[in-house]
């Protein structure tokens, strides 16, 4: 089976290989625009529920269309046809393939780490590039596919000189009566011929074969995936901790808050503890907490749909004995909700939330760093010195630091030992209509006591006209405000 005149095979499939390659570029174009739009609510810090798909087609593809372009700007400058578009086109998928062997490692990065905005940012700015160019690759592929300017290539001549016939257009002929000698003698003269060509040129050979195994190595190192499975013992280390865990024990009784089930008119809920903060005023909520030899009092608590609230309730504890139902008779628990404004200079009281917890804020001032004097002594010799208070990077936004002057007391049963423990809990920071309700990064001065508390806060913060803290704790939110109105 002998293959004829592959330049004309060539001229034929020219459009539809370009139409094919354009379509294959559009898959990679939906993928990196999935990473670009994760980037995007990543930076703006919007949660709202983006996933990013990314497999290993994001390396196949740059890889196949290297060698492809590669192959026709081969043929191109043989045939001396325009050939620069190639040149453009098999660079820039090297620095795509690039982009993106290091914007897939930076995403697995995002899964264990919290990294500095600028980072997340430099990130998207180069999926943002490679979107950039594979748009204008994209756009000649089509050109070319449709044949828009495809009579610079002057095919047409080059068709009438190869002097294709009718039989030409077969584009393969079979042989019954096979020569198998004559087939030998070509192979092993092919062999000979190879072998020449490589020791005339035996520096260069070797040199482009190290160099297209260490390209295949590196590659294949950095796309291998992470079963994210270790052993015992392996120490994990993250940006802001590490952990390693040295042994695994089991023991013979437990219990499982899991175990625990409240039955509405044959309907099982589960417990949940994402309220254990917003509670803390009635009791501490279970959570599989080491059990004491003495008495303690736990919350179980469940969320149910309010048409359940006048539900006949079953609460049920499985064990190794089996099934321990109760008869339980829920109280309403809910009042109308209580809405208490107090501006700066004013005292806050907790009382009808809380327990007796009061706060007056005296002081409000927003600054991105703080200078603190303070006097720094060595056998007796002082020395007058300044120590600068600056929030830390470590987010995914950038910061400030609101500082404010509280008298703060609690005389409640309820450990809530600074007013920054309060903050962290309840507070939730409003500013022109934005919130920030966790993240409060608590900057102390290790040189001097200073009388202020330094919270470091969303930098947007910084212009805006209407600033207040809320502290909503179930049916009783209290404001405190600090610029406009509330």
């Amino acid at each position: 089976m002998v293959f004829k005149k592959p330049y004309a095979f060539f001229i034929k499939i020219f459009k539809p290989l370009h139409i094919f390659l354009a379509l294959i570029l559009t898959y990679l174009l939906y993928i990196q625009n999935g990473i670009l739009r994760y980037f995007n609510s990543y930076i703006h810090s919007i949660n709202n529920g983006i996933k990013v798909n990314v497999n290993n087609f994001i390396y196949i593809i740059p890889i196949i269309f290297i060698i492809l372009f590669v192959l026709i700007l081969g043929v191109m400058y043989k045939k001396n046809k325009p050939f620069k578009f190639y040149i453009f086109a098999s660079l820039s998928f090297i620095v795509i393939l690039i982009i993106d062997i290091y914007s897939a490692n930076f995403l697995n990065q995002l899964i264990d780490n919290t990294l500095p905005v600028r980072i997340v940012k430099l990130a998207h700015d180069l999926i943002l590039l490679n979107i950039i160019i594979e748009s204008i690759i994209f756009a000649l592929l089509i050109i070319r596919g449709l044949g828009i300017n495809i009579k610079k290539f002057d095919f047409s001549s080059d068709l009438l000189k190869l002097d294709i016939s009718e039989s030409d257009r077969e584009e393969f002929e079979v042989s019954i009566n096979v020569d198998i000698d004559m087939k030998k003698r070509k192979r092993k003269s092919r062999i000979r011929n190879l072998k020449y060509k490589y020791l005339e040129k035996k520096a260069l050979y070797n040199t482009i074969f190290i160099f297209v195994i260490a390209l295949l190595i590196v590659i294949f190192s950095l796309i291998g995936k992470d079963t994210g499975i270790k052993k015992q013992n392996y120490e994990y280390l993250s940006n802001d901790f590490s952990f390693k865990i040295n042994n695994v024990y089991t023991i013979s009784k437990n219990i499982n808050i899991d175990d625990f089930s409240l039955n509405l008119e044959n309907v099982e809920f589960k417990p949940t503890t994402k309220y254990t903060a917003s509670l803390i005023d009635v009791g501490n909520t279970y959570n599989n907490t080491d059990l004491s030899n003495s008495y303690v009092n736990y919350l179980i608590v469940f969320e149910v749909p309010i048409k359940y609230l006048d539900s006949k309730a079953i609460l049920d504890y499985l064990s190794l004995k089996g099934h321990t139902k109760i008869k339980v008779n829920p109280i309403t628990y809910n009042v109308e909700t209580k809405n208490i404004v107090y501006r700066l200079g004013e005292e806050a009281s907790l009382k009808d939330s809380l327990g007796d917890i009061k706060f007056t804020i005296t002081e409000f001032d927003i600054q991105d760093k703080y200078l603190i004097n303070y006097d720094y002594c060595r056998n007796d010799n002082c020395l007058s010195s300044i120590e600068y208070l600056k929030p830390t990077i470590n987010q995914n936004f950038d910061k400030t630091i609101m500082r404010l002057k509280v008298n703060y007391s609690n005389n409640s049963n309820i450990n809530l030992t600074s007013f920054y423990e309060l903050l962290s809990r309840f507070g939730i920071l409003i500013y022109d209509g934005k919130i920030q309700s966790k993240n409060f990064e608590n900057i102390k001065s290790t040189k001097k006591n200073t009388g202020y508390i330094y919270i470091g806060v969303n930098k947007d913060i910084m212009n805006s006209e209407n600033i207040k803290l809320m502290f909503n704790i179930r049916n009783v939110n209290i404001e405190y405000v600090f610029r406009g109105e509330s």
